[in-house]
């Protein structure tokens, strides 16, 4: 019997361990995870820059400021202490406050997105192409607000935002971009063909049609780089025929993922007849706006005919005999022929490529001229088309 009621009392317990489930949650331990779970998650990361938002627990806790149009990341889950803890996110609405738009999280993510409300405008702009200040719209106050749940406990934290006022953006295609007004504020995308080493200006492309983006020297920190696909903001505008958005308020770099319609940059193929034909409809804009030069400037190409490399000239059509260094632009004068014409086609060497790459293009020349090369490189624009290559690489010499 003794050994019955052993066996018994066995089964007894072994069923009150396995009828119980899970083990009982220690509120104090859940609640001591939650905190810190708000001390040391980035719960709100700046989705461009990577900064981290802290929450605003106490009266005198600094207010972050958004200056640059820029989205948020929250998180929605994730794991503390070997403890599985849930957010969820709103805002406080009140009028005269800014609100917040809190994107759907996708099946299985820890995170989502959050666009801040901004408010927009139209700017205007001083003669100097500086911005009218005093047209600015005064900031927003927004506060977003967390739960966060650990089983039965919950810490509820706030983030409140000085959302600045962001300019009215008219995003554009490339093709749309070439017909903006002049100063029209509009915003292009495309993937990075090339960068000059001064920063003065860069290339970008959606397919087969380029676009320049005119004095980027204040974002040559942010790690912007060829090949990499940006949005860029700004005044849109030209240059002896070249288009280009100059008063550069922002780039940011994209995730292509977000961006399908823009395609990965594609090559041109010219002709020397498609040069002779431009310069034959002079003054008949009409003929030149068919020929298939037009609006390509800053876009990828190739001439696969052969262009003999005969001299080297100024800007304004002095020859030369060297490609100087510095301030100074030249040209590589380039021959090719359609059919017996001869077709004379400008190799544009902008100073903005430094003095590095204008001494490798005229030891180059030097030692190849009267050769034949191929181009593949950038097409440019000053007032009528020209090859605009940024590096030596673009002049292939024909086998």
């Amino acid at each position: 019997m003794k050994k019955l009621k052993f066996f018994v009392l066995g089964l007894l317990t072994l069923g009150a361990l396995a009828g119980c489930g899970q083990p009982k949650t220690d509120p104090a331990r859940d609640a001591a995870v939650l905190d810190e779970v708000i001390d040391y998650v980035p719960l709100v990361v700046d989705k461009t820059t990577g900064d981290r938002y802290k929450p605003r627990l106490k009266e005198g806790d600094d207010i972050h400021e958004m200056l640059d149009g820029n989205d948020l990341i929250v998180v929605i889950s994730g794991v503390r202490k070997s403890q599985n803890f849930s957010v969820t996110w709103s805002y406080y609405e009140a009028e005269g406050l800014a609100t917040f738009r809190i994107s759907d999280p996708q099946e299985g993510a820890t995170n989502t997105l959050v666009s801040p409300g901004y408010e927009e405008y139209d700017p205007k702009f001083l003669s100097s192409g500086d911005e009218n200040r005093h047209h600015i719209p005064a900031p927003k106050i927004g506060r977003l607000m967390a739960e966060v749940k650990l089983n039965t406990a919950t810490r509820k934290v706030v983030f409140d935002f000085k959302l600045h006022a962001q300019w009215r953006i008219n995003w554009k295609d490339l093709v749309e971009a070439r017909d903006s007004e002049p100063k029209e504020l509009i915003g292009v995308r495309g993937y990075v063909t090339a960068i000059f080493p001064d920063w003065d200006s860069l290339s970008i492309a959606d397919g087969n049609m380029g676009y320049n983006f005119y004095k980027v020297s204040g974002f040559k920190d942010d790690g912007i780089k060829v090949g990499d696909l940006v949005g860029g903001v700004g005044q849109a505008g030209g240059y002896n025929g070249m288009s280009q958005i100059s008063w550069i308020k922002r780039i940011n770099i994209l995730d292509p993922a977000e961006f399908p319609q823009i395609r990965q940059p594609e090559y041109n193929t010219f002709t020397v007849k498609d040069f002779y034909d431009f310069k034959q409809s002079e003054g008949f804009p009409e003929e030149q706006m068919e020929n298939p030069l037009w609006a390509k400037d800053s876009s990828l190409m190739k001439i696969n005919e052969p262009l003999k490399m005969v001299r080297i000239t100024d800007r304004d059509g002095n020859e030369i005999p060297n490609v100087p260094q510095g301030n100074t632009h030249s040209n590589i004068v380039l021959i090719g022929m359609h059919g017996e014409i001869e077709v004379e086609i400008l190799c544009s060497l902008s100073y903005h490529m430094g003095t590095e790459n204008q001494a490798a293009f005229d030891e180059f020349f030097q030692a190849h001229k009267g050769e034949m090369i191929n181009y593949e490189g950038h097409l440019t624009w000053y007032n009528k088309p020209n090859l605009g290559p940024y590096t030596v690489d673009a002049l292939k010499l024909v086998a």
